[in-house]
């Protein structure tokens, strides 16, 4: 018979750190923890993580305010976006409670920085993307079909974004050629401007 004892023992003691970054996730409201929690789902595991969910937070951003992403019937918030049947493929089928255990968003390395996101509201990294899918890496998908009609913007983590043009607004683009380190070939990405 396992002792009590032993088992509390062998449990994962959390750094000040952690600590620290849950109470203050403990202190938001529960429509920051969604948030959060999406941030953490979608991007917390790529190599430069911090950069890759406030790429994630931009294109919720960008979402409110783009008069193409009228037609989703989604709530015209953070939240709303976020949590929007079928738009944030880790929501499909979870919910807060379900996400915070099933990616351990509360221990999780980045939770600090993902609260920081949410708290701070970065400037657009993204080009004013509205969409998102992973493009390399092992959750790599081929190009979605509703991508089709999208201008690509970034490819930022394993994540290229895009936005839908608006047909009835002019939009004024910036096009940005950089060296693929990989293979040394020119890639070109357009901006909303």
């Amino acid at each position: 018979m396992i002792k009590l004892k032993n088992i509390l023992s062998e449990q994962k003691k959390l750094t000040s750190e952690q600590e620290k970054n849950i109470k203050r996730f403990n202190e938001l409201s529960t429509n920051e923890q969604k948030v959060v929690a999406t941030l953490i789902s979608e991007a917390g595991g790529e190599s430069n993580a911090k950069v890759a969910m406030t790429a994630v937070y931009n294109v919720l951003s960008n979402r409110i305010n783009e008069p193409a992403m009228k037609f989703t019937k989604c709530p015209n918030t953070l939240v709303g976006q976020a949590t929007c049947p079928s738009q944030f493929s880790v929501w499909n089928k979870n919910n807060l409670d379900s996400l915070l255990r099933k990616y351990k968003v509360k221990e999780h390395n980045q939770l600090g920085n993902a609260i920081d996101i949410v708290q701070q509201s970065p400037a657009d990294i993204t080009g004013g993307a509205t969409n998102y899918w992973a493009s390399s890496g092992n959750q790599a998908i081929s190009s979605p079909s509703w991508s089709r009609k999208m201008i690509k913007t970034k490819k930022i983590g394993n994540h290229q974004f895009a936005y839908l043009p608006d047909k009835y607004t002019k939009v004024n683009i910036t096009i940005q050629q950089i060296l693929d380190p990989k293979n040394d070939k020119k890639i070109c990405y357009m901006q909303k401007t």
